[in-house]
């Protein structure tokens, strides 16, 4: 018989969660998480961690409580450590009380953790204290949903508390909240606003006056997780004005590595276009004869990182012997492709000076095969919207090549911006650039920065300009020209 451990996942942000939380997450068996769990924090669980979704969500449960009761029973005698993981704090409207009545009856083991309450917390990440000296003493947690019959609360008390009050689950109720709330003798022109997906990149607030607040949040199309605030400090605006926000269009590896090079420096990021990687299975299958015929070549050249890791998957898909490349070299664009190469064994023997395409075109040209070519042909890999300098300057020199295209990086919906609308985009590919001017066609007006030229360049088929362009072709280079832009922004507009 394992033992369950009810763990609060906090408001949303993953970076929120409590440190016996995180541990938890880290060493479980099995895992059971809902709608209010974040996908990022699901993925500091082990790789054979069971995960099982349980979500509910007003008016369409996946699971019904008494089934989610039965999962965990049954969890915890097939696994030791099971973690159910929930939104906020277990016992804030969470039904934690519930699930535990369900173990003891059981005799299973449990242990609670505690999360940050999306009821103070998520007020708080959109400017708004819920209690203030002077204006506010109290504050009161209202569910805005309730099992179904029954009465949402007493009004008459409600209406008539001098604190904050803070309504979970309610926006599908906010018309009769706020009705049932002047119905009752609050003044209708009393604060209130709507937090939408606090704590969560796409968050979004809408405030007003109560008799106008849930007009406003239809307009404003609010959805749900969604909080209500109602009291004289929902006016409050406290929020750090001056943090900086970059929307990123890139793959999800990229991103990741730019959220953490970004957010070390304090910059927010926002995935607002992910990229995805695309197999073309007719150019792999091309390589895939060719990888047979290793002795005619000489050189490989990746393009990329994802054109190393592509390579490599389809040399283990064929068992090509590792001792058939002794007789080939190796270049790639930049160190972090280096990096990546060294994933599967070898170091580069080919590196530019910069990291960027005209480079290691030029160079390599220059430099090796002008005084190394003995005959055998170069092998580029590359994706289909990447830049074509180097088969060009092959070309152009007559070295013979053979260039294989064997993937496309294209774009799909990504964060809504939310209000937190970013002060830079960042692209990191020119089909970034593509498959977001084709879904977005470029509706923010901000700044853009783009690695390398021809990422800049590919702006210009839809009548933009680079702002920034980072002609070392990785994150690094990437971030180093976005620090430079807003510092030097800090400094003419007087920070310092």
């Amino acid at each position: 018989m394992g033992k369950v451990y009810l763990v609060g996942a906090g408001p949303g942000n993953p970076e929120l969660i409590t440190v016996r939380g995180m541990e938890l997450i880290k060493d479980c068996d099995a895992i059971l998480y809902d709608d209010l769990c974040g996908e990022k924090l699901l993925s500091y669980a082990s790789a054979k961690t069971k995960k099982i979704y349980v979500g509910k969500r007003s008016g369409r449960h996946y699971k019904e409580q008494s089934q989610i009761n039965n999962i965990l029973v049954r969890m915890a005698k097939e696994y030791n450590r099971v973690v159910r993981l929930k939104g906020g704090d277990p016992y804030v409207f969470g039904r934690g009380a519930e699930e535990i009545q369900a173990l003891a009856e059981h005799e299973i083991a449990w242990e609670v953790v505690p999360g940050v309450s999306s009821a103070t917390a998520v007020p708080e990440l959109a400017g708004i204290p819920v209690t203030h000296r002077g204006v506010s003493r109290s504050f009161h947690i209202i569910t805005g949903h309730t099992k179904e019959g029954a009465g949402l609360c007493d009004y008459t008390t409600l209406a008539n508390l001098s604190g904050t009050l803070v309504f979970l689950m309610g926006l599908e109720a906010i018309r009769k909240i706020s009705k049932e709330l002047i119905a009752h003798g609050m003044d209708g022109v009393t604060p209130a606003a709507v937090i939408s997906c606090g704590g969560l990149p796409q968050q979004r607030i809408v405030r007003g006056k109560l008799k106008e607040i849930a007009k406003l949040s239809e307009q404003n199309k609010m959805t749900s997780p969604a909080i209500i605030v109602v009291g004289n400090t929902a006016s409050y605006n406290l929020l750090d004005k001056g943090k900086k926000t970059v929307g990123v269009i890139a793959t999800r590896r990229l991103y990741k590595k730019m959220e953490r090079q970004l957010e070390a420096e304090g910059i927010q990021t926002r995935w607002i276009c992910k990229m995805e990687v695309e197999r073309k299975e007719d150019e792999l299958r091309r390589l895939s004869n060719h990888l047979e015929q290793l002795h005619q070549y000489g050189w490989i050249i990746f393009v990329s990182q994802n054109a190393i890791r592509l390579f490599f998957e389809e040399v283990a898909r064929k068992q090509i012997d590792y001792r058939k490349l002794a007789g080939v070299r190796f270049g790639v664009v930049g160190e972090a492709s280096n990096e990546e190469l060294s994933r599967y064994g070898f170091v580069a023997d080919f590196v530019p000076s910069k990291s960027n395409i005209v480079s290691l075109a030029n160079e390599f040209v220059t430099d090796i095969v002008r005084k190394e070519h003995g005959g055998k042909r170069v092998m580029v890999i590359h994706a289909v919207r990447g830049n074509d300098a180097l088969v060009n300057t092959l070309r152009k020199n007559a070295i013979p090549y053979e260039d294989f295209k064997i993937y496309d990086v294209v774009g799909k919906t990504g964060e809504e911006p939310g209000d937190d609308k970013p002060d830079l985009l960042a692209f990191l590919s020119a089909s970034g650039v593509d498959d977001y001017a084709k879904k977005e066609q470029f509706q923010l007006q901000v700044p853009i920065a783009c690695i390398g030229d021809a990422t800049a360049k590919e702006l210009e088929k839809y009548h933009k300009k680079a702002d920034l362009i980072a002609q070392q072709m990785d994150v690094e280079g990437l971030k180093e020209v976005i620090l430079s832009y807003f510092n030097n922004e800090r400094n003419e507009e007087g920070y310092g």
